[in-house]
């Protein structure tokens, strides 16, 4: 075992075959940091996972009507994603005016411009953690308030 003193210097080690495996956080097993290294051999990620690291949105605290907005669109990209709404179906999710008249179609415009959540996680997400597909990253069964639970027990 091998430990480095930072995320650089582990993708070094690899590059320049002073270690085989990489153990670190999902978000930084990504194949893209270490192609940007250089590294042009062979690469595969396993499939055990050791850690669970869930992914928020995080907004200023001194803005609660900013964060209230920003927290309905990720779930109407959500409810999107439910019920099959796509970029190019967004015209037939609901409207709303709680942000007033004009934001009026602001899910619709987030939609067409993202895509729903599974859209947007598969673009901007899918290359750093486990596909979303993994159990970690769906949407709870209602049986708890949370969002994200975190797993109990063996997966």
């Amino acid at each position: 075992i091998r430990r480095a003193n930072n995320y650089d210097e582990m993708y070094q080690m690899f590059v320049d075959g002073r270690c085989n495996v990489i153990a670190t956080y999902n978000t930084r097993m990504s194949e893209i940091f270490i192609r940007q290294k250089d590294y042009t051999g062979n690469y595969t990620r396993g499939i055990t996972r050791f850690t669970t690291e869930p992914i928020g949105i995080a907004t200023r605290e001194d803005d609660p009507e900013f964060s209230d907005f920003v927290n309905w669109v990720l779930r109407a990209l959500i409810a999107a994603e439910e019920q099959n709404i796509t970029r190019e179906t967004a015209s037939k999710f609901i409207t709303t005016t709680v942000f007033g008249e004009e934001y009026n179609n602001m899910f619709v415009n987030a939609i067409q411009a993202v895509g729903n959540y599974r859209d947007l996680y598969n673009i901007y997400f899918e290359p750093f953690l486990p596909p979303a597909s993994s159990r970690v990253h769906q949407l709870n069964n209602g049986s708890t308030g949370l969002h994200y639970p975190y797993p109990l027990g063996q997966e």
